[in-house]
């Protein structure tokens, strides 16, 4: 009865294109259920044009509702699409529907480079578990971009998965066809298999319209939570399971600028073997391993000028790595801020370039050094996936080389040593699933040791420890959420690695005010050092009216930098957000969100390092524009790191002001100002401007400045 009314909703929706549904025809259009049809796919060509007999004689959907810009009203153009699968791959075919074709925005970029297209996205939950899922777009123009949900509402768009896809445009609008491996998605198999889907789409010129397959309104929380399904995938198994990408690198450097005295030639040349396997499971695991992986494939780190006394933080890149990452990271931090990157496991730690150098003799004058610029990884694994009964495994073992610099003298003479020693890193990390996703529950274990006998380094942890719980609640129909965790860590050594590790930048115990601070205990004889963590959020995730409250706290002895992620302890964060949003019945906006934040920070002995709080607002409007602008106020505090080792410095009292502007993206030119200004009580003023310009000729053709 409810499949029969809802084919008939989607009879009439071209007739309902503004008003909105009622609850009850919108809940006909909730999580929906779509069938993969077996076939034989072997003259099927993924050219973007479904011109196949296969494709004109499916079961198509239709009948997509908009999130934005009008809330629970039916899509503009009509869309629709079918999936078929066979041994090795899941197709997916659509066509957006567009009386106006020559209007179509297909604009050209570089993969992963989101621009005002026309966009379709295929997400698949292949776990079924509500909070992971695996997502495939394509643009007007067949710009691929690939996402890895997690967490149910959070992306990472370094993921990158090898599939087929491309796009085309005719007189009816646009098409698209997806061919999807098997290999590159996740899943237990069974006879009867059902996976979480959905489809939507982008259409920019009319108010950047974005409609979904299965829909859930702007009032509630979630993302792979609220997807439909797909049904009709029977006993599927990987049909090559492993996967072997051997390489072999080399490369030539030739300049009369290498020649000197203790560089005879006016070459180097480097060369480099190695490769990356992986084993599929056939119950949702996968065991990968990398032997001297390969650096080359992995696009290089953004220019870094850093002269603050704490280091940056880089996105992992790197094939092996990427591999489960979102089931072993154990976050500490919370919202989109510096925070956000606080973890118990930073991939970037393996590999990383030497901390070591080489005693130079103060008697002779230094020509130059060598010195490699990153760690060897002699070879890594990892068992990582998801069971069918929600526990998620990540296991993972890696061993990097010990690495040695050179100092050459102007005598030509030279000294060596042991800059990085032979180094092994352990992570073991569960989760479990209960209640379809709405709880998860887990734990983490991390180990590094360093093989430090004979090397000469006395300033690095021989061996460092961490361990931790966390759980993620969502409670009444997902519409509040708590978030906590628990960790601990210790480190061993050397009294001088436990001396550079009591003064670094994060805790900075050698502070010449810290008399009289219990919590700030130097002893240059320490052997080890160990603390804790602790996080606790409750969160309201639905209708207009969003908040958050909750606090971290980093005890000073806390330390995991060994491998994992953060920049300063000694640290107790409160803070509490309100924010009000609006995304319907506007006659100029589109969405409107006010923001209220209040913030406060103290150290572990009450010492106040800030309080503050801000007001800010955000408009969107209807002709695609965008502005906001916000008023922060910072009170004085007692910060300790400022004067890197002294005592610590007192902030004053503070305001500051800033605003944007953002101009339709859609348009050939686009602008784009920001403005700051800042003032404390002891009027020291500061101020920033910044326009940039863009300018689109054609729509694979960009040029674009600005000026700061």
């Amino acid at each position: 009865m409810k499949r029969s009314i809802l084919l008939g909703m989607i009879l009439i929706l071209p007739f309902l294109s503004i008003a909105k549904l009622t609850p009850e025809e919108l809940d006909l259009f909730r999580l929906r259920e779509a069938t993969a049809v077996y076939i034989n796919s072997e003259k099927l060509t993924i050219d973007g044009i479904i011109d196949e007999a296969v494709w004109q004689n499916s079961n198509w959907q239709e009948g997509f509702i908009q999130r934005d810009p009008n809330d629970g009203t039916p899509e503009t153009y009509r869309t629709e699409f079918c999936v078929f699968y066979d041994n090795d791959y899941l197709y997916v075919g659509a066509r957006a529907h567009d009386p106006e074709p020559e209007k179509i925005s297909a604009i050209l970029t570089r993969r992963d480079n989101y621009s005002e297209s026309d966009w379709m996205y295929v997400s698949i939950d292949s776990y079924n578990d509500n909070r992971t899922a695996f997502e495939f777009g394509l643009n007007a123009a067949g710009v691929k971009h690939d996402i890895r949900r997690f967490d149910d509402v959070n992306g990472d768009e370094e993921w990158d998965a090898i599939w087929e896809g491309d796009s085309h445009i005719d007189e009816n609008g646009w098409t698209a066809e997806w061919r999807i491996p098997f290999r590159e998605l996740r899943f237990t198999s069974s006879e009867n298999m059902r996976w979480g889907f959905q489809v939507y789409r982008e259409l920019p010129r009319h108010n950047n319209e974005l409609s979904v397959w299965s829909y859930w309104s702007h009032s509630e929380e979630g993302f792979v939570s609220q997807y439909g399904s797909l049904t009709g995938l029977k006993d599927i198994r990987v049909k090559n399971p492993i996967y072997f990408a051997p390489y072999v690198a080399g490369s030539a450097a030739i300049s009369e600028n290498l020649v000197n005295p203790v560089h005879e030639n006016n070459y180097d040349l480097l060369s480099n073997i190695g490769a990356d396997i992986r084993y599929i499971m056939q119950k949702g695991l996968t065991i990968n391993a990398t032997i001297n992986p390969d650096f080359g494939q992995v696009e290089a780190d953004p220019a870094d000028f850093n002269l603050t006394e704490f280091e940056t933080y880089f996105n992992e890149n790197r094939p092996f790595f990427m591999e489960g990452s979102n089931i072993m990271r154990f976050s500490l931090g919370f919202g989109d801020g510096d925070a956000q990157f606080n973890n118990l496991f930073y991939s970037r730690r393996i590999g990383r370039s030497p901390q070591g150098w080489v005693p130079e003799d103060d008697n002779k004058g230094v020509l130059t050094y060598d010195n490699p610029d990153r760690t060897n990884i002699l070879g890594a694994a990892k068992l990582s996936g998801k069971t069918t009964n929600g526990l998620s495994i990540g296991v993972m073992e890696a061993v990097t080389g010990e690495e040695r610099g050179i100092v050459f003298y102007e005598d030509e003479s030279r000294d060596a040593a042991v800059i990085e020693p032979m180094t092994n890193y352990w992570l073991s990390r569960i989760q479990k699933d209960y209640n379809e996703g709405e709880t998860s529950f887990g734990g983490i274990v991390t180990a590094v040791n360093r093989k430090l006998d004979d090397t000469g380094i006395d300033y690095l942890h021989n061996a460092a420890y961490t361990g931790g719980f966390d759980i993620d609640h969502e409670f009444l129909d997902r519409k509040y959420a708590f978030q906590g965790a628990l960790a601990f860590s210790q480190v061993q050594g050397d009294t001088t690695a436990l001396q550079y590790t009591q003064t670094a930048s994060s805790r900075y115990f050698n502070r010449t005010d810290r008399t009289g601070y219990k919590n700030l205990q130097y002893d240059p004889l320490r052997t080890s050092l160990s603390g804790y963590a602790v996080k606790a959020i409750l969160t309201k995730n639905s209708g207009n009216i969003r908040t958050a409250t909750g606090g971290t706290a980093f005890s000073p002895g806390f330390e995991i930098n060994d491998m994992g992620f953060l920049r300063q302890v000694d640290n107790i964060n409160y803070f509490t957000w309100v924010q009000y949003r609006k995304w319907e019945g506007m006659k100029h906006f589109r969405s409107i969100y006010i923001n209220l934040n209040q913030w406060a920070n103290w150290t572990f002995n009450g010492t106040r390092r800030n309080i503050g709080g801000n007001v800010n607002m955000h408009f969107d409007y209807n002709n695609n524009w965008s502005n906001g602008f916000g008023i922060n106020r910072g009170w004085s505090g007692l910060d300790p790191s400022f004067n890197r080792g002294g005592p610590m410095l007192r902030t004053p009292n503070n305001w500051n002001y800033w605003v944007y502007i953002n101009t339709d993206g859609r348009k050939k030119i686009e602008l784009y100002i920001f403005g700051y200004y800042f003032i404390n009580e002891d009027n020291v003023t500061g101020w920033q401007v910044e326009p940039e310009v863009t300018w689109r000729p054609m729509q694979n053709i960009q040029f674009s400045g600005s000026l700061n």
